[in-house]
């Protein structure tokens, strides 16, 4: 076995791009699969010195053992918690980074290149844009070098991102930093940029996008909100399916090592979706986070927060959720989906693929979910099977 990251197959690697940033020789280049995710690609001058080996989540991921507290969250400003995807806790810590003068890379839409890629600034304009879920796997071009160049200046840095990439940053800047502050959000894996980039092709001068849009709620945010520079908005709920649907996902997240409940950040971040059963009072309609301060950094950061926002402390059974216990489960049309992606182009696709059918409906509905729970789904296959 060769000691660089060609170990590592296609669709296990998670795309951080850690190997690519480690590499003394720039031996290593990313290149698009036919899904249009990152891969590495080795070249004949690599010395097999092995770093690349050492930065990679998937070959070097070892489980943390953390004491957790866990909150159930909600910025006290009624705007950011419109704006944001949950409660406003990115906002929350952000704000608190930007007041002690440190940087922030987070994922942004580029409307110059309509590409989602990470950024590293200490402007509030820019930590804006990176406030609201990004629903694809955002670009990490040499961000990790501009992270750790900050560091060694002694500047406060905050990264949030998804937890393979935050793991890659760790691997890849070798030892721990106190002026760095590591959020992870609770991920349901990362769809295709390529197919971003198709649906959102169709509509010229985008400004900006909007992921779950909260016109109908927190618990109704669904979509996608596509905002040209005439300022029109155009809504698009066809992107979305898909990745609900598990068509566009990346492989290696259905072999994902970080759905767990220890995680590998200081805070981790997401929706409390159950807060309206065991804290019903807490419940507000343009959203709930669930904060998750797993080390004495992230706890003391926590701290620090307090004053912006309104919070109860939960136990961790109280908010667990799938992406919290297993990968994400590919979709069994998914091959079937990309060669006629391949051949037909996205309209088809999304035509053919992006809406939910009626049975879809059911499946995905509480009638389903009860019907799952008593045993009644093996008899109701049986019986479909053989009309």
């Amino acid at each position: 076995m060769k000691n660089n990251i060609s170990q590592v197959s296609p669709t296990e690697c998670y795309g951080c791009r850690a190997c690519e940033q480690i590499c003394p020789h720039n031996c290593i280049t990313m290149i698009n699969d036919h899904m249009g995710f990152t891969i590495p690609q080795i070249n004949d001058e690599c010395i097999l010195c092995g770093r690349c080996v050492k930065v990679c989540p998937r070959l070097q991921y070892q489980e943390p053992t953390v004491n957790p507290k866990v909150y159930a969250l909600k910025h006290k400003n009624a705007s950011i918690r419109y704006k944001s995807s949950s409660g406003g806790a990115f906002t929350a810590i952000s704000d608190a980074i930007l007041k002690a003068q440190g940087f922030i890379s987070g994922c942004v839409f580029n409307e110059h290149n309509q590409k989602v890629e990470f950024i590293l600034s200490n402007s509030t304009e820019e930590r804006d844009k990176m406030r609201g879920s990004k629903y694809v796997q955002a670009d990490t071009t040499n961000i990790y070098t501009q992270i750790k160049n900050k560091l060694e200046q002694n500047v406060l840095v905050l990264f949030i991102g998804t937890p393979c990439q935050c793991e890659g940053l760790k691997r890849f800047l070798i030892k721990d930093y106190s002026n760095l502050l590591i959020v992870d959000i609770l991920c349901h894996s990362v769809p295709s940029p390529l197919i971003l980039s198709e649906a959102i092709k169709k509509d010229n001068h985008i400004k900006n996008i909007i992921m779950r849009d909260k016109a109908n709620g927190w618990r109704g945010s669904s979509g996608m909100k596509i905002q040209t520079k005439s300022n029109q908005e155009i809504l698009d709920s066809t992107y979305m399916n898909l990745f609900y649907k598990g068509l566009i996902n990346r492989p290696s997240c259905s072999k994902c090592q970080f759905t767990k409940t220890n995680r590998c950040s200081d805070i981790t971040i997401g929706d409390y979706w159950k807060i309206n059963k065991i804290a019903p009072t807490f419940e507000d309609k343009l959203g709930v986070s669930l904060l998750i301060a797993n080390s004495i950094k992230g706890k003391d950061w926590f701290k620090k927060i307090v004053d912006d926002v309104d919070y109860i402390e939960t136990k961790m059974e109280d908010c667990i959720q799938f992406c919290m216990q297993h990968p994400t489960t590919p979709s069994n049309t998914r091959t079937k989906f990309w060669a006629d992606f391949h051949k037909y182009g996205y309209n088809m696709v999304a035509d053919k693929y992006g809406h939910y059918s009626s049975w879809e409906k059911f499946k995905s509905g509480p009638l389903a979910s009860f019907i799952r729970r008593i045993g009644l789904s093996k008899i109701i296959r049986k019986i479909r099977t053989k009309l």
